[in-house]
């Protein structure tokens, strides 16, 4: 008798008229992390969009792998916010509201400030100069004008900041909000303002930093975090509820 992963490979075969994402083969010892992986970046790619569904046989037939590691990878997601999951319909890309992306900046907010303040107090000159290369590489995006790359090189300077600070739990943590929040930066459509200038609203973090003074680093960071929010919420036709509502 064939096995279970044996019948999901002769059932997937039957399979036809895949959707427009191919996804490459996936080696590796861990398929679950590997298959999500691949799944985190094709949403903040853009080459899925809000509301579509994950097609999971077409998904495992590209990476060479059975329909398990992908439904596994899938709640995976789920739990991460990027993904919701609909009774008998299958799994489809999370579509998010300004009241989501509100909510997850406030988070964010109140996880950086902290961050913020323990690492300029544990940065050393190594940590700092570190600091100023991911800066160059959110620079060097923006002036080339690759949207990509860019937010991909800010959540790096952010997630360094964190590593910096020294708190693994935080660092997790932050890891899942920048990738729920560039999910829905990506989904909602890029922003409008000057990319260089964008780059350029971590320069304020940098030099306070560089002073080693924690409360300046704090606020020019709630600064850039706050700018950055309200610009994202610009995309939306609709206001938000009163804070009592969102809270």
């Amino acid at each position: 008798m064939p096995g279970a992963q044996t019948l999901h490979r002769l059932r997937a075969s039957r399979t036809r008229s895949p959707p427009r994402v191919t996804f490459a083969p996936i080696i590796a010892d861990d398929l679950v992390s590997a298959v999500a992986a691949r799944l985190i970046a094709a949403i903040l790619a853009g080459e899925v969009r809000g509301g579509e569904r994950f097609n999971e046989v077409h998904i495992a037939q590209s990476m060479q792998t059975s329909r398990g590691p992908v439904r596994e990878a899938l709640r995976k997601l789920e739990s991460q916010g990027l993904v919701v999951s609909r009774p008998r319909r299958g799994f489809f890309v999370r579509v998010y509201t300004a009241v989501d992306l509100h909510e997850i900046y406030e988070a964010r907010l109140c996880l950086e400030l902290h961050t913020t303040g323990v690492a300029v107090g544990r940065a050393g000159a190594d940590d700092r100069a570190a600091l100023w290369r991911a800066y160059g590489a959110i620079h060097t995006a923006a002036a080339a004008a690759d949207t990509q790359a860019q937010v991909m090189a800010d959540f790096a300077f952010h997630l360094l900041i964190a590593e910096i600070a020294g708190n693994s739990h935080i660092h997790a943590l932050m890891r899942t909000l920048g990738t729920e929040l560039l999910a829905g930066i990506t989904l909602v459509g890029n922003i409008s303002r000057d990319p260089v200038f964008n780059a350029e609203t971590h320069l304020p973090v940098l030099r306070a930093f560089d002073a080693r003074d924690a409360a300046a680093a704090q606020a020019a960071m709630a600064e850039h975090i706050e700018s950055g929010r309200d610009e994202v919420l610009r995309r939306f036709p609709d206001p938000l509820p009163d804070s009592g509502a969102t809270s």
